[in-house]
């Protein structure tokens, strides 16, 4: 592998702790800002990450830069829809076409699956990934829910067939 460039690949079972990890130290900054219910929820157990890994409907992604694990992303599969789940960047691997690299891995596990959306929700604290989903042409659609404490807003990219 190249050392400047990102690798993003399908995550294996027994990266399942490392991907829990991912996920604490890209959420690590923000913790206060949310209840800690989803705080854990966003964040999920190893456990919970495995049985993702495993299963059919989701697909757990892992981005490596210079050889290390830096992202990750959950997509859960739903009729034509891909929706992330969590998608996480550690800190120190920020600016360096990580998030870029995974939503273009999304969109391209989207297609093969014949998927018209992908969908996410977010968190209006989470203002650099707000603005990488924009910068990809997620939009905001205007839906909000309450989600465990805190107010989520959801954001959608349509897929144009080429």
């Amino acid at each position: 592998m190249n050392p400047e460039e990102v690798e993003v690949r399908t995550a294996a079972a027994d990266e399942a702790r490392a991907v829990h990890n991912i996920l604490v130290e890209s959420f690590e900054p923000f913790k206060e800002q949310y209840t800690e219910e989803a705080y854990n929820i966003t964040i999920m157990t190893p456990a919970q990450i495995r049985e993702r890994i495993e299963d059919s409907e989701h697909d757990v992604l892992v981005a490596y830069l210079n050889g290390r694990l830096v992202g990750t992303a959950i997509l859960q599969y739903r009729g034509d829809d891909v929706y992330v789940r969590s998608m996480g960047v550690v800190p120190a691997a920020e600016g360096k076409g990580v998030g870029k690299k995974l939503l273009e891995t999304i969109e391209e596990h989207a297609r093969q699956k014949g998927c018209k959306t992908i969908t996410l929700e977010c968190f209006e604290p989470l203002k650099k990934a707000i603005s990488v989903y924009e910068k990809f042409r997620f939009r905001i659609t205007g839906k909000k829910r309450r989600y465990y404490g805190i107010e989520t807003f959801e954001m959608i990219k349509e897929l144009h067939r080429d």
